[in-house]
C-alpha cells in the first residue's frame, strides 16, 4: 500500500453496477498517512441513476463521510478521470449530474488541503473489489 502524504488521510473509492438491475455497489477504503487500513466499507444501492452520476454520487459521499468523521485533510483517489477533471475544472457537465460535481468541488475549495487525484484502475483494485462485493450483500439501501 502506498503512503500518502504526511498528516493526510487517503481515500480511495470506487463504484461497480449492475444498470439493468438498477444496482450500484460502492466501496471505500480510508487508510492513514503511513498506509495503515483504518476503515474499509461496501453498500450496494438500488437506484435508477447512470454509472456517471453513481461515481459523482460516490466522491459526494466520501467527502461529506471524511469531513464529518473529522478525517481532514485528505486525498481521494479515484479512477473515474472524467469525474476528477470535471471537479477540478468546476464544470457541471451534465443535467442530472451537473449539480453534484457543483457540490463536490465548492466542498473541496471550502476544506484546506483536500483534493482529488485520479488513480489508474490498477491503483484501486481494493475499492473496486468492495463496490463489486457490494453487489452481493443480501440487504441494500433505497
Amino acid at each position: 500500500m502506498e503512503a500518502t502524504n504526511r498528516g493526510f488521510w487517503k481515500i480511495n473509492i470506487d463504484t461497480a453496477s449492475y444498470y439493468n438491475e438498477r444496482l450500484i455497489g460502492l466501496g471505500m477504503i480510508i487508510h492513514d498517512s503511513v498506509g495503515k487500513v483504518k476503515f474499509a466499507a461496501a453498500q450496494k444501492l438500488v437506484a435508477l441513476v447512470s454509472p456517471f452520476m453513481a461515481e459523482a454520487l460516490v466522491v459526494r459521499n466520501g467527502i461529506q463521510m471524511d469531513y464529518e468523521a473529522d478525517l481532514v485533510p485528505f486525498q481521494i483517489e479515484f479512477d473515474s478521470l472524467q469525474v476528477v477533471d470535471l471537479v477540478r475544472k468546476g464544470i457541471p457537465f451534465a443535467v442530472d449530474v451537473g449539480p453534484v460535481i457543483a457540490k463536490i468541488s465548492k466542498a473541496l475549495q471550502s476544506l484546506p488541503r483536500c483534493f482529488i487525484d485520479h488513480v489508474p484502475c490498477k491503483g484501486n483494485v481494493a475499492a473496486h473489489s468492495l463496490a463489486r462485493k457490494a453487489l452481493s450483500l443480501e440487504s441494500d439501501y433505497r
